[in-house]
């Protein structure tokens, strides 16, 4: 009789702990979307000339020059670095940007914990992907950064490798198979031999 009255007592605290955990399922163990990765199966692999890396990406994906040469142009211009960067994208419906990370990075590749949970669709993924420890963030929401726009369907990523290399990865996309195959693709990474 006395355990079932300890039993009593305690049950509003049960109870409030399994709502609050129900409540912030996104704080405590943030949802994780993962595209089946049969769909890689027949894309090409690729290489970039300017990264240690290949991946598989649709053949609809194509490298952009043009983008990159602009976007060092617009760097040198503010007297920045120029990253090791490459770009690929399907012309107005998607864009993958893959870059070598040079100092310590953030353990969050878009955003952090608190910034997600207020996210559309938001999707954080801790993984293996080859030999590196990833990070895979994708979320659902059209933004504005100055006179250009990004998404509404976003991914991004940030995979170290034991050698130190850190890759870092963002894309967005026009619709939801797009995103779904950026993050297949960002899956795919692997380092190659120089």
């Amino acid at each position: 009789m006395k355990a079932l009255a300890s039993y009593i007592a305690l049950l509003p605290v049960v109870l409030l702990v399994a709502g609050f955990a129900e409540n912030h399922a996104g704080s405590i163990a943030p949802k994780c979307l993962r595209p089946a990765m049969s769909m890689t199966k027949g894309w090409p692999t690729t290489a970039s000339p300017r990264l240690p890396i290949a991946l598989r990406l649709p053949a609809a994906f194509v490298r952009d020059t043009i983008g990159s040469a602009q976007y060092e142009d617009s760097l040198r211009q503010m007297g920045k670095r120029i990253p090791s960067a490459s770009l690929w994208r399907v012309e107005w419906d998607a864009q993958l940007s893959i870059r070598v990370l040079d100092a310590p990075a953030p353990a969050w590749p878009l955003f952090g914990p608190e910034d997600m949970d207020s996210l559309p669709e938001a999707s954080t993924c801790r993984e293996r992907i080859g030999d590196a420890q990833a990070v895979v963030q994708s979320y659902n929401k059209l933004q504005w950064v100055g006179e250009g726009r990004y998404g509404p369907y976003v991914v991004g990523a940030q995979l170290r490798f034991p050698d130190g290399v850190i890759i870092s990865a963002f894309g967005f996309a026009e619709t939801p198979a797009r995103q779904a195959q950026m993050l297949a693709a960002i899956r795919t990474i692997r380092l190659r031999a120089p």
